[in-house]
């Protein structure tokens, strides 16, 4: 269902510039307006090389990331929204456009992946996460809203008909989600009753095994860091768990070249296959690369957003590797007609004799002569 009734608001950038950037700022509405982005965003683009005050780069990262909203690009639009650092303090002008509009791009995630008819069981879980994280937003932006109105003047703060809409529906949706789907909330897993995987690194020797473990390593660490990030408090034994787990895929993932190296000695020791390796490891390499962001931004205590963002890409690029480490499926062949049965030559030349000295014998007459009558 689409959000008919929000339309992302475009922050006016003229007066913000001087003379020489006025046109291009013109242009770039100008371009948002009549419904192409692209070009938009490459004027914005243009603008940002400029040297520019905080608050300028705000204004433009808003506009940037409210084109991307437009086009359907939501990450990207989350991106650029990211980047603006927010006070909460003061009467930000962008505080409520800000965080409707991430609002409505974490919806729209949501929505992207109930649409399919039958959603797998990650993709229900993200979508409640999204869902989740969506509400949040809804407040934030209440709460800007409301304190932009006190800083005018008024006593009251009352939520607008947009935000109110947009928080029924989130709230639906998830209510929905989690009736049919009760696993799918990852908090519901507490931290002591996740499972909790033990170091296998020593005992798996194949790629495939290799990879599998990996990838279950990594999932468990997106868990933790979606609890993590729901809790939005520091947890110690929650830190030492995603810590370990994404230490583990990452140490797996630094085993899979020997280990496909080690594979292939032992089955084709005078020539080693190209295939299925031409397309497993450029697949692994971007996963395990992803994997490798993911960890240092977790060491580093980084934007959360990010580390599941790179978490999820690499289980992204592993599960794909994976599939093409397995053997195709046997398909089961057509079922062949019946053929008729072959009778023995001796028999055929028989039957044909038969009817040759069928046809030899004289045939008798068909009519017969009536009493009386001559024949001729």
């Amino acid at each position: 269902m689409s959000i008919k009734y929000f339309i992302p608001i475009l922050i006016a950038t003229t007066n913000i510039f001087a003379n020489d950037e006025i046109l291009i700022t013109r242009q770039a509405e100008s371009y948002f307006e009549a419904g192409e982005y692209e070009r938009a965003i490459e004027l914005f683009e243009k603008l940002q090389k400029e040297n520019l005050e905080s608050w300028q780069e705000e204004r433009l990262l808003y506009n940037i990331g409210t084109s991307y909203l437009k086009l359907g690009e939501f990450e990207k639009a989350m991106k650029s929204y990211d980047a603006i650092e927010q006070s909460s303090e003061k009467p930000h002008l962008l505080s409520r456009p800000l965080r409707t509009n991430q609002a409505v791009a974490l919806y729209r995630q949501a929505m992207q992946l109930l649409k399919s008819p039958s959603p797998k069981p990650e993709e229900k879980e993200k979508a409640v996460f999204l869902l989740k994280d969506c509400l949040k937003m809804i407040k934030k932006a209440e709460e800007a809203e409301c304190r932009f109105d006190m800083w005018l003047g008024s006593k009251n703060c009352e939520s607008a008909t947009d935000l109110f809409k947009l928080k029924s529906l989130a709230q639906s949706y998830l209510k929905t989600i989690l009736k049919k789907n009760p696993n799918a909330d990852s908090l519901e897993k507490t931290i002591k009753n996740i499972k909790f995987i033990p170091s296998k690194t020593e005992k798996l020797t194949s790629p495939k095994e290799i990879l599998e473990a990996a990838i279950e390593y990594q999932s468990q660490a997106l868990a933790l860091q979606r609890i993590k990030h729901e809790l939005a408090k520091e947890d110690e034994e929650l830190n030492e768990k995603l810590l370990f787990s994404q230490t583990q895929a990452q140490q797996l993932a630094s085993q899979f070249f020997k280990a496909i190296i080690v594979q292939e000695n032992k089955d084709y020791p005078s020539n080693c296959q190209c295939e299925p390796w031409d397309q497993v490891i450029p697949l692994f390499e971007k996963g395990e690369e992803s994997a490798k962001k993911a960890g240092a931004l977790i060491k580093a205590k980084h934007h959360m957003n990010k580390v599941m963002k790179n978490q999820e890409r690499s289980l992204k690029f592993w599960k794909e590797a994976l599939a093409k480490l397995k053997p195709p499926e046997k398909s089961t062949p057509p079922p062949q007609p019946k053929q008729e049965e072959v009778k023995p030559l001796n028999e055929i030349l028989k039957q044909l004799q038969q009817m040759d000295q069928d046809d030899r014998r004289p045939k008798p007459s068909s009519t017969t002569p009536k009493s009386g009558l001559r024949p001729w």
